[in-house]
């Protein structure tokens, strides 16, 4: 698989209209990593932004969104998934996702 960079600046003031077109951007690709940095400069002071997702705009995967009983418990849920805050990533990815979200990990 191939994978593209995207890069977006977010100013420090008035950051309202680049956020909502990078939470957009995210929303609606497949991102696989992002990495940020702030950019020192008084009134021009902004974070620099780029994200690294698979080749095209893909929709996000039915079994990596959240249920909408965020929540709540089953019994249905893995153990891991009941801790509040805690994602179990090996239950929801799929094998080859996990396999390169992990290497990302190791790697850095």
């Amino acid at each position: 698989m191939s994978s593209f960079l995207h890069f977006f600046t977010i100013p420090a003031l008035n950051s309202e209209a680049a956020q909502a077109e990078l939470n957009r951007f995210v929303a609606s690709n497949r991102v696989v990593a992002m990495e940020k940095q702030w950019l020192h400069a008084g009134e021009n002071s902004c974070w620099a932004v780029c994200a690294t997702v698979l080749q095209g705009q893909l929709p996000l995967a039915a079994n990596l969104k959240l249920p909408s009983n965020r929540g709540a418990h089953s019994a249905a849920q893995p153990d891991a998934a009941k801790r509040v805050g805690s994602v179990d990533y090996k239950a929801i990815l799929a094998a080859d996702d996990c396999a390169q979200y992990l290497t990302g990990w190791v790697g850095q």
